[in-house]
């Protein structure tokens, strides 16, 4: 997880990110260690954590 700004309104959220990859569920770029600035918001990104449902509902449909 890493801390970057909202897809809609640009206040800093918890964006999910795929191991070895640069980019967040939701598709935005976030920079920076994981853990930067970890006081700063305790709110979730929506579109990652929709992704981040349908994936595990993938998973355990299999």
């Amino acid at each position: 997880m890493h801390i970057g700004p909202g897809t809609a309104d640009g206040e800093l959220v918890w964006h999910l990110v795929p191991p070895h990859d640069a980019k967040t569920l939701c598709g935005a770029r976030v920079s920076g260690s994981p853990g930067a600035a970890a006081n700063s918001t305790d709110r979730h990104c929506a579109p990652c954590m929709v992704r981040f449902q349908q994936a595990m509902e993938a998973a355990s449909a299999k």
